[in-house]
């Protein structure tokens, strides 16, 4: 039996980062592709029709953005809002796929003093080298806050 510590993780891509969340907080990850949506790249936000849900649509750094390069894709975030009558999830716009991961505490480097900025060192199994990749760790709770009280699930087009 494996007692090795990890924690599942999904790597989400946008602009010229790499953000992680714990994967119980992705509730679904999709292509923006024939689904309903609105996103204003200079305001940075937008609404995402989920399951008949609006959902606040936001980039993972909460800034409005210049271009978007390749055709966006959604993930759908478990968020940890303290109104209790909104529905509990609102919508990242990223770029490239997601990719799902374990990571082992030691595979971990900071780089800055607030521990939102890591070092991430992965085994290859192909070559059996360690590549290294620098990633944001998301603060989800910071991250609920500030949508919950600064985005409503509306047009960003209308006041």
């Amino acid at each position: 039996m494996d007692n090795t510590t990890y924690i599942e993780c999904m790597l989400l891509p946008f602009g010229s980062e790499n953000y992680i969340l714990p994967i119980v907080a992705v509730a679904e990850l999709g292509s923006l592709n024939g689904v309903e949506y609105e996103f204003i790249q200079d305001k940075g936000f937008g609404s995402l029709l989920w399951r008949e849900l609006l959902l606040p649509l936001v980039t993972p750094d909460l800034k409005p953005q210049s271009k978007i390069t390749t055709l966006p894709k959604y993930a759908v975030i478990n968020a940890l809002y303290v109104d209790t009558n909104k529905p509990p999830y609102f919508a990242f716009i990223i770029e490239n796929h997601p990719i799902r991961l374990k990571i082992k505490p030691e595979e971990l480097t900071w780089i800055d003093r607030d521990r939102q900025r890591a070092a991430l060192s992965t085994m290859t199994d192909a070559i059996d080298q360690i590549q290294s990749t620098e990633v944001v760790l998301l603060d989800l709770v910071e991250i609920s806050k500030t949508v919950e009280t600064t985005y409503q699930a509306k047009s960003p087009n209308k006041p």
